[in-house]
């Protein structure tokens, strides 16, 4: 599914997820956007695509306080181990046994009312073919939820900068990028601000997780000493602060 490898960048990842705000803004976001949305359902299909260690699905479940006996959980994750975690974090949501997978089913028989993916659409092989993939599997009345990072967005102008040192351009998409996917397929797509902050005590280490989050295996051919120096701006007195935000997404399948 992905062609970023988060191995070797989990505790980098893990560092970002506990210093930032992201995550709880998207959550704030999706409760919004399913207010009542298992109001008169006798079940909940859900894909969450890009899973990760299901930690942030379990905080969001936990603010919707939905039945066990409504959801019925499918989780799509590459990387085997977390894959494993997630569904063990997750199992006590819901009465049915939570299906895992790695990759898309040959098939697209299986529908769902809810899919989920929150900022995975980054790092897939072919985004557009993932899109059709998704598109397929909507149920009528079904939403998909995402959220991703703009050209706007804080993270991405150090990707930019950084990938600009190295004379390639960015490798990943973007927000403006899975917008246009769903456009074309004939979506109507809703779009809203998720405002958030990265916020930590500053010094080269700490700086140096963020990088290695952002940037991953490419960061070791980067000028370091140039980037670092980028994040001054964040910076005052002995505090890291950056404030930014993030796109949601909200695409509504037809009755």
């Amino acid at each position: 599914m992905a062609e970023k490898d988060f191995g070797s960048i989990e505790t980098d990842y893990e560092f970002f997820m506990a210093q930032s705000t992201e995550a709880e803004s998207d959550i704030e976001q999706y409760v919004r956007h399913l207010s009542r949305f298992d109001a008169g359902r006798t079940s909940i299909r859900w894909l969450d695509f890009g899973c990760g260690n299901g930690e942030f699905t379990q905080r969001l479940l936990s603010r919707l306080h939905w039945s066990p006996a409504l959801l019925q959980l499918t989780l799509m994750e590459p990387v085997r181990h977390q894959r494993q975690l997630a569904a063990r974090r997750l199992a006590g949501f819901s009465r049915r046994k939570v299906e895992t997978w790695d990759q898309f089913p040959d098939s697209d028989e299986q529908k769902f009312d809810l899919i989920i993916s929150n900022h995975v659409l980054y790092y897939v092989d072919n985004l557009q073919e993932t899109v059709q993939q998704m598109a397929r599997r909507i149920a009528l009345g079904g939403k998909v939820l995402l959220a991703m990072a703009s050209w706007e967005n804080e993270l991405l102008k150090i990707w930019k900068a950084g990938f600009g040192l190295l004379g390639i351009p960015v490798p990943y998409y973007t927000a403006e990028d899975v917008e246009a996917a769903w456009r074309d397929l004939g979506f109507q797509v809703n779009k809203t601000h998720s405002d958030f902050e990265l916020r930590f005590p500053d010094s080269e280490e700490n700086r140096l997780k963020i990088l290695r989050f952002l940037l991953g295996e490419y960061l070791p051919r980067i000028p370091i000493g140039e980037l670092l120096n980028m994040l001054d701006r964040y910076v005052d007195g002995d505090e890291f602060l950056m404030e930014t935000f993030s796109e949601s997404f909200v695409i509504q399948s037809e009755e």
